[in-house]
C-alpha cells in the first residue's frame, strides 16, 4: 500500500533496513567493512527525508544496554563509528542549506517538521483519538498485528533466554511506538516505524507456537479473534460509534456479549487446532485476498486525483501560461512530475507559470483577486486545488475568479479555468 505512494518513506526505510543488515553482517563476521557499509546507508537515510536517520542509531545504542553482556560484537566503538559516517556524509548538505537559506531553513527543518509535528501537530492531522491512533491504526489494517506485541511480551519475558537479535527487534518496535505516540500529528505513514518490526517479530513467534502452554494458546487465539474484528469493522465503526454514543446500555450488551462468544469459539479452536499451521493459513490467506481485493477495488489515493486530463487541455493551447492556485500552497509532486519541475522553478520554456500560495476567506478573498487582476493579462488559464489534495479548505472558485475565465475542464483533485476573452 505505502509503496505505491509518492513518498520517500520508502527509501528511507531501504536504508533503514540496509543499515541493520550491514551492522548485523558485521556482528556476526567481524569484518569492519560492513560497519562502513551500515554507516554510508546511515548517511542515505539522513540524505532522504529530514532526520528520520537517526533513528538508526538511536535503536542501536539503546538496544546495546540490553545486548552488550551477551554480544561481545555488538559493541559500543563500532556504534559510534557508524553514526559519525552517516554525520559526514550528510553533514556538508545541511551546513550548505544552513548557509544559504539561514533561518528559513532551520524553521522549516527543525521547526515545522520536528517541533510541530511533534507537539502541535500539522496539516490538518492532529490526534483528535488520542495517544493511541497508531496502535488502532495498526490493527486496524493487520488482523493480525496484535502478535507483535504477545511476540514481545514473550521476548522480554524470558530476557536472558531470548536471542539477541529478538530483543533487538523488542527495541525497534517499542522505540518506534513510543516516537509516534509521543507526536501529536497523525500521519498513516509513521506506521512505518513500527510495522517493520513487526514483519521480523510475527514469524518468530508464530514459530514458536507449538510450545505455548494451553493457557497462553487460548489468549492468542482470543486476541487474535478481536483484532480480526477490529479489522474487518474498520469502515463501518464511525457509523456504530454514533449508535452506542446515544445508548451506552447497547453498548455494554453488546460488548459482552461479542466478548463471551469470542471467548467461547476460542475456547473451542485451542482444544482443536494446530496454532502454528492455522496462522501460516491464515496469513496467506490474508495476503492473497487482501492483494485481490485492491486490484479489483483500486483505492481513491491511487486512481483518484488525475491531472492529465488538465495538462493535454493547456497543451492544446498556444498561450501555456498558468496561474496555480492553492488555498494553502505546498509542493505539488504530481503537477511536478506532469509539468516537469514547473513549480520547482526548473527551465521549462513551454509553460508560464504564476502562483497564488494562500487563499483567505477574511479579507473576502481581495488578494487573490487582485492577484488574478492583475495577471488576467498575462495568465491564459487559471488552475485550482481542490478536493483536500494538500490538505486545505477548498473554496468556490466563483468568489475571486473573474467572468472573463470559463471552466473547461474539471477533475478530482483540480479544477482548469481558460481565459475566454469576454
Amino acid at each position: 500500500v505505502f509503496s505505491q505512494r509518492f513518498q520517500l518513506d520508502m527509501p528511507y526505510t531501504f536504508f533503514i533496513l540496509a543499515s541493520f543488515y550491514f551492522f548485523f553482517k558485521y556482528v556476526s563476521v567481524r569484518d569492519k567493512k560492513f560497519v562502513i557499509l551500515s554507516g554510508i546507508s546511515f548517511g542515505c537515510c539522513l540524505m532522504t527525508k529530514i532526520l528520520v536517520g537517526f533513528y538508526i542509531p538511536l535503536i542501536l545504542f539503546i538496544s546495546y544496554f540490553f545486548i552488550r553482556k551477551r554480544e561481545s560484537s555488538f559493541d559500543f566503538k563500532s556504534l559510534l563509528s557508524l553514526s559519525l559516517i552517516g554525520i559526514l556524509i550528510a553533514l556538508p548538505w545541511h551546513l550548505y542549506m544552513d548557509l544559504k537559506f539561514g533561518s528559513t531553513f532551520t524553521d522549516y527543518f527543525f521547526g515545522f517538521h520536528i517541533y510541530d509535528r511533534a507537539l502541535h501537530g500539522v496539516e490538518h492531522n492532529e490526534k483528535n483519538s488520542g495517544f493511541l491512533y497508531h496502535v488502532n491504526y495498526l490493527i486496524s489494517i493487520v488482523p493480525f498485528s496484535i502478535l507483535a506485541f504477545l511476540g514481545i511480551y514473550q521476548n522480554f519475558k524470558k530476557q536472558y533466554r531470548t536471542d539477541w537479535k529478538r530483543i533487538f527487534l523488542s527495541v525497534w518496535f517499542l522505540t518506534g511506538l513510543i516516537i509516534i505516540t509521543a507526536f501529536r500529528t497523525k500521519l498513516e505513514v509513521y506506521v512505518l516505524l513500527i510495522l517493520l518490526p513487526s514483519c521480523f517479530i510475527i514469524p518468530l513467534f508464530i514459530s514458536e507456537a507449538g510450545g505455548f502452554s494451553p493457557k497462553f494458546k487460548l489468549v492468542l487465539i482470543f486476541a487474535t479473534l478481536l483484532n480480526a474484528i477490529w479489522f474487518s469493522t474498520e469502515s463501518i465503526r464511525p457509523e456504530l460509534k454514533e449508535i452506542f454514543q446515544a445508548n451506552h446500555f447497547m453498548f455494554s450488551i453488546v460488548t459482552a456479549g461479542i466478548l463471551v462468544l469470542v471467548f467461547l469459539i476460542s475456547k473451542m479452536l485451542s482444544a482443536k487446532i494446530e496454532l502454528k499451521k492455522a496462522y501460516y493459513i491464515f496469513i496467506l490467506f490474508f495476503s492473497f485476498a487482501i492483494n485481490i481485493y485492491y486490484l479489483v477495488h483500486v483505492p481513491d489515493w491511487v486512481n483518484r486525483f488525475r491531472l492529465s486530463e488538465i495538462k493535454s487541455r493547456i497543451d492544446k493551447s498556444e498561450n501555456r501560461n498558468i496561474l496555480y492556485v492553492s488555498s494553502k500552497y505546498r509542493y505539488n509532486p504530481q503537477f511536478s512530475y506532469y509539468f516537469e519541475g514547473l513549480n520547482l522553478g526548473w527551465k521549462n520554456s513551454r509553460y508560464g507559470f504564476h502562483l497564488l500560495e494562500s487563499l483567505d476567506a477574511g479579507d473576502n478573498f481581495n488578494h487573490a483577486k487582485s492577484v488574478v487582476d492583475s495577471l488576467s493579462g498575462k495568465v491564459n488559464f487559471v488552475l485550482i486545488e481542490k478536493d483536500g489534495i494538500n490538505r486545505a479548505t477548498d473554496y468556490d472558485p466563483e468568489l475571486y475568479i473573474p467572468r472573463s475565465y470559463d471552466i473547461v475542464a474539471e477533475t478530482t483533485g483540480y479544477k482548469l479555468y481558460e481565459r475566454s476573452g469576454k
